[in-house]
Protein backbone atom coordinates (compact mmCIF):
# COMPACT_ATOMS: atom_id res chain seq x y z
CA UNK A 1 0.00 0.00 0.00
CA UNK A 2 1.40 3.16 -0.87
CA UNK A 3 -0.62 5.98 1.29
CA UNK A 4 1.77 7.81 2.37
CA UNK A 5 3.82 8.10 -0.72
CA UNK A 6 4.37 10.45 -2.97
CA UNK A 7 2.44 8.22 -5.39
CA UNK A 8 -0.28 7.65 -3.32
CA UNK A 9 -0.88 11.98 -2.90
CA UNK A 10 -0.70 12.31 -6.80
CA UNK A 11 -3.74 9.16 -6.98
CA UNK A 12 -5.20 11.39 -4.77
CA UNK A 13 -5.08 14.69 -6.55
CA UNK A 14 -5.86 12.99 -9.86
CA UNK A 15 -9.13 11.41 -7.61
CA UNK A 16 -10.05 14.66 -6.42
CA UNK A 17 -9.76 16.40 -10.01
CA UNK A 18 -11.69 13.95 -11.77
CA UNK A 19 -14.25 14.30 -9.00
CA UNK A 20 -14.51 17.90 -8.67
CA UNK A 21 -14.53 18.24 -13.03
CA UNK A 22 -17.59 15.66 -12.19
CA UNK A 23 -19.87 17.18 -9.78
CA UNK A 24 -19.04 20.71 -10.66
CA UNK A 25 -20.32 23.08 -13.33
CA UNK A 26 -16.98 25.12 -12.40
CA UNK A 27 -14.44 25.03 -15.57
CA UNK A 28 -12.25 21.81 -14.64
CA UNK A 29 -8.55 22.14 -13.88
CA UNK A 30 -7.56 20.59 -17.07
CA UNK A 31 -8.66 22.35 -20.29
CA UNK A 32 -11.62 19.72 -21.44
CA UNK A 33 -13.64 17.24 -20.20
CA UNK A 34 -16.14 14.73 -22.02
CA UNK A 35 -18.49 12.64 -20.43
CA UNK A 36 -19.55 9.18 -21.38
CA UNK A 37 -22.79 7.42 -21.28
CA UNK A 38 -22.97 4.47 -19.05
CA UNK A 39 -22.23 0.62 -20.58
CA UNK A 40 -23.26 -2.30 -18.49
CA UNK A 41 -20.71 -5.28 -18.70
CA UNK A 42 -20.41 -9.17 -17.72
CA UNK A 43 -22.25 -8.91 -14.01
CA UNK A 44 -20.73 -4.94 -13.10
CA UNK A 45 -22.00 -1.83 -14.74
CA UNK A 46 -19.55 1.01 -15.38
CA UNK A 47 -20.66 4.74 -14.22
CA UNK A 48 -19.65 8.21 -14.11
CA UNK A 49 -16.75 7.59 -17.61
CA UNK A 50 -15.35 11.10 -18.36
CA UNK A 51 -11.48 12.19 -19.50
CA UNK A 52 -9.92 15.51 -19.10
CA UNK A 53 -7.16 16.62 -20.98
CA UNK A 54 -5.26 19.89 -22.35
CA UNK A 55 -6.83 20.08 -25.02
CA UNK A 56 -9.48 23.05 -25.55
CA UNK A 57 -12.63 22.45 -26.98
CA UNK A 58 -14.06 19.18 -24.97
CA UNK A 59 -11.78 17.15 -27.84
CA UNK A 60 -12.12 13.40 -27.04
CA UNK A 61 -8.69 11.76 -26.53
CA UNK A 62 -9.67 7.99 -25.72
CA UNK A 63 -13.32 8.52 -26.94
CA UNK A 64 -16.72 6.86 -26.22
CA UNK A 65 -15.88 3.32 -25.11
CA UNK A 66 -17.40 0.11 -25.97
CA UNK A 67 -17.38 -3.83 -24.50
CA UNK A 68 -15.77 -6.58 -26.28
CA UNK A 69 -14.48 -10.13 -24.83
CA UNK A 70 -17.67 -11.33 -23.79
CA UNK A 71 -17.88 -7.81 -21.79
CA UNK A 72 -14.84 -8.16 -20.34
CA UNK A 73 -13.05 -5.76 -22.02
CA UNK A 74 -13.71 -1.87 -22.55
CA UNK A 75 -11.97 -0.68 -25.57
CA UNK A 76 -11.93 2.81 -27.16
CA UNK A 77 -12.55 2.76 -30.90
CA UNK A 78 -13.11 6.33 -31.47
CA UNK A 79 -9.51 6.90 -30.43
CA UNK A 80 -8.63 5.87 -34.38
CA UNK A 81 -9.34 10.10 -35.33
CA UNK A 82 -8.36 11.19 -32.08
CA UNK A 83 -5.32 13.33 -31.64
CA UNK A 84 -3.22 11.97 -29.04
CA UNK A 85 0.01 12.76 -29.79
CA UNK A 86 2.80 14.53 -28.49
CA UNK A 87 5.29 16.37 -31.22
CA UNK A 88 8.48 18.86 -31.23
CA UNK A 89 10.37 20.06 -33.67
CA UNK A 90 13.48 22.48 -34.51
CA UNK A 91 13.96 23.11 -30.27
CA UNK A 92 10.25 23.20 -29.43
CA UNK A 93 8.71 21.27 -26.84
CA UNK A 94 5.13 19.33 -26.73
CA UNK A 95 2.99 17.85 -23.94
CA UNK A 96 -0.42 16.45 -23.59
CA UNK A 97 -1.74 14.58 -20.35
CA UNK A 98 -5.04 12.39 -20.41
CA UNK A 99 -6.79 11.62 -17.50
CA UNK A 100 -9.76 9.04 -17.71
CA UNK A 101 -11.82 7.73 -15.30
CA UNK A 102 -14.44 5.84 -14.46
CA UNK A 103 -16.85 3.57 -11.32
CA UNK A 104 -16.52 -0.32 -11.38
CA UNK A 105 -19.58 -1.57 -9.67
CA UNK A 106 -20.48 -5.53 -9.24
CA UNK A 107 -24.12 -6.53 -9.70
CA UNK A 108 -23.23 -9.02 -6.78
CA UNK A 109 -20.22 -8.40 -4.44
CA UNK A 110 -17.35 -10.89 -6.16
CA UNK A 111 -16.12 -13.66 -4.69
CA UNK A 112 -12.51 -13.23 -5.67
CA UNK A 113 -11.08 -10.44 -5.81
CA UNK A 114 -11.53 -7.89 -8.76
CA UNK A 115 -8.65 -6.28 -10.73
CA UNK A 116 -7.84 -4.02 -13.94
CA UNK A 117 -5.69 -4.65 -16.60
CA UNK A 118 -4.76 -1.93 -18.62
CA UNK A 119 -3.06 -2.38 -22.10
CA UNK A 120 -1.19 0.48 -24.35
CA UNK A 121 0.67 0.70 -27.49
CA UNK A 122 1.97 3.22 -29.71
CA UNK A 123 4.90 4.51 -31.78
CA UNK A 124 8.13 6.52 -30.76
CA UNK A 125 9.29 8.35 -34.05
CA UNK A 126 12.12 11.36 -34.60
CA UNK A 127 15.12 12.44 -35.55
CA UNK A 128 18.12 14.40 -34.45
CA UNK A 129 18.73 15.59 -30.93
CA UNK A 130 15.36 15.12 -29.76
CA UNK A 131 13.24 13.03 -27.06
CA UNK A 132 10.18 11.43 -26.30
CA UNK A 133 8.67 9.70 -22.98
CA UNK A 134 5.18 8.12 -21.97
CA UNK A 135 4.21 8.20 -18.13
CA UNK A 136 1.22 5.91 -17.57
CA UNK A 137 -0.71 5.86 -13.95
CA UNK A 138 -3.15 3.73 -13.23
CA UNK A 139 -5.11 4.11 -9.64
CA UNK A 140 -7.37 2.28 -7.90
CA UNK A 141 -9.77 3.59 -5.07
CA UNK A 142 -12.37 2.86 -3.11
CA UNK A 143 -15.94 4.66 -2.47
CA UNK A 144 -14.26 6.78 0.36
CA UNK A 145 -11.18 8.02 -2.19
CA UNK A 146 -8.57 5.51 -0.17
CA UNK A 147 -5.92 4.01 -2.76
CA UNK A 148 -6.25 0.26 -3.35
CA UNK A 149 -2.92 -0.48 -5.54
CA UNK A 150 -1.56 1.15 -8.46
CA UNK A 151 0.96 0.57 -11.52
CA UNK A 152 3.24 3.31 -13.37
CA UNK A 153 5.72 3.21 -15.75
CA UNK A 154 8.03 5.49 -17.89
CA UNK A 155 8.64 4.45 -21.12
CA UNK A 156 10.96 5.68 -23.91
CA UNK A 157 12.71 4.99 -27.12
CA UNK A 158 15.20 2.28 -26.72
CA UNK A 159 17.66 4.41 -28.75
CA UNK A 160 18.00 8.06 -28.77
CA UNK A 161 17.33 9.96 -31.90
CA UNK A 162 20.74 11.09 -32.68
CA UNK A 163 20.78 10.25 -35.82
CA UNK A 164 20.15 12.25 -39.22
CA UNK A 165 17.77 10.80 -41.64
CA UNK A 166 15.63 8.59 -42.33
CA UNK A 167 13.46 9.21 -39.48
CA UNK A 168 13.41 6.57 -36.55
CA UNK A 169 10.57 4.74 -35.79
CA UNK A 170 10.34 2.69 -32.52
CA UNK A 171 6.76 0.79 -31.03
CA UNK A 172 6.29 0.77 -27.44
CA UNK A 173 3.85 -1.13 -25.16
CA UNK A 174 2.71 -1.14 -21.52
CA UNK A 175 0.75 -3.14 -19.24
CA UNK A 176 -0.77 -2.61 -15.51
CA UNK A 177 -2.85 -4.60 -13.64
CA UNK A 178 -3.83 -3.52 -10.09
CA UNK A 179 -6.22 -5.09 -7.61
CA UNK A 180 -8.99 -4.23 -5.80
CA UNK A 181 -8.30 -5.47 -2.52
CA UNK A 182 -8.52 -4.13 0.85
CA UNK A 183 -8.53 -7.64 2.68
CA UNK A 184 -12.41 -8.21 1.71
CA UNK A 185 -14.17 -8.39 -1.28
CA UNK A 186 -15.33 -4.88 -3.33
CA UNK A 187 -18.09 -4.28 -5.12
CA UNK A 188 -17.57 -0.64 -6.25
CA UNK A 189 -14.35 0.91 -7.10
CA UNK A 190 -13.44 3.55 -8.70
CA UNK A 191 -10.53 3.82 -11.58
CA UNK A 192 -7.82 6.16 -12.73
CA UNK A 193 -5.81 6.52 -15.97
CA UNK A 194 -3.55 8.97 -16.41
CA UNK A 195 -1.45 9.10 -19.65
CA UNK A 196 1.28 11.88 -19.71
CA UNK A 197 3.27 12.29 -23.16
CA UNK A 198 5.76 14.45 -24.11
CA UNK A 199 8.37 15.56 -26.64
CA UNK A 200 11.11 17.49 -27.04
CA UNK A 201 13.47 18.95 -29.89
CA UNK A 202 17.09 20.11 -28.46
CA UNK A 203 18.04 21.41 -32.48
CA UNK A 204 17.31 23.03 -35.70
CA UNK A 205 15.89 20.21 -37.77
CA UNK A 206 15.08 17.72 -35.33
CA UNK A 207 11.91 16.16 -33.91
CA UNK A 208 10.35 14.14 -31.96
CA UNK A 209 6.88 12.53 -31.25
CA UNK A 210 5.01 10.14 -29.40
CA UNK A 211 1.35 8.57 -30.77
CA UNK A 212 -0.58 6.48 -28.16
CA UNK A 213 -2.61 4.02 -30.64
CA UNK A 214 -3.91 1.45 -28.56
CA UNK A 215 -5.71 1.05 -25.36
CA UNK A 216 -7.74 -2.11 -23.75
CA UNK A 217 -8.84 -2.17 -20.40
CA UNK A 218 -9.76 -5.95 -18.78
CA UNK A 219 -12.39 -5.93 -15.73
CA UNK A 220 -11.73 -9.39 -14.54
CA UNK A 221 -11.67 -11.41 -11.19
CA UNK A 222 -9.18 -13.37 -9.76
CA UNK A 223 -6.99 -12.23 -12.49
CA UNK A 224 -4.23 -15.27 -12.34
CA UNK A 225 -1.04 -15.19 -13.95
CA UNK A 226 -1.12 -11.52 -15.16
CA UNK A 227 2.38 -9.86 -15.31
CA UNK A 228 3.01 -7.67 -12.53
CA UNK A 229 2.28 -3.75 -12.59
CA UNK A 230 4.24 -1.17 -14.05
CA UNK A 231 5.83 -4.39 -16.42
CA UNK A 232 6.72 -2.25 -20.29
CA UNK A 233 8.87 -3.19 -22.81
CA UNK A 234 9.49 -1.98 -26.22
CA UNK A 235 8.29 -4.06 -29.40
CA UNK A 236 8.64 -4.29 -33.01
CA UNK A 237 6.25 -2.43 -34.81
CA UNK A 238 4.74 -5.52 -35.94
CA UNK A 239 2.93 -5.97 -32.65
CA UNK A 240 1.40 -2.44 -33.13
CA UNK A 241 -1.96 -4.57 -35.04
CA UNK A 242 -3.42 -5.23 -31.61
CA UNK A 243 -7.35 -4.27 -30.73
CA UNK A 244 -7.62 -0.46 -31.91
CA UNK A 245 -5.74 0.82 -34.19
CA UNK A 246 -5.87 5.22 -34.54
CA UNK A 247 -3.59 6.10 -37.42
CA UNK A 248 -2.63 3.62 -40.82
Amino acid sequence: MLKNSRLARHGKALLGLVIASTALTATPALAGTVHYANITGAGFTITNISESNDLAGNIALYGAPSLTNAGHSITFPDIIDNPFTATAANGSSDFLRGILSFTVTYVSPPTDTPSISVNENGTFSGVGNAYATVNPFLFLFDSNSNLLGSATGTITPADPFLGGLPLTQQAFTWKGTVAANNGRPIKTFNVVLDNDLSAASSAPLSSAAVDKKNVTIDVCLDCTGVPEPASLGLLGLGGLGLLIRRRK
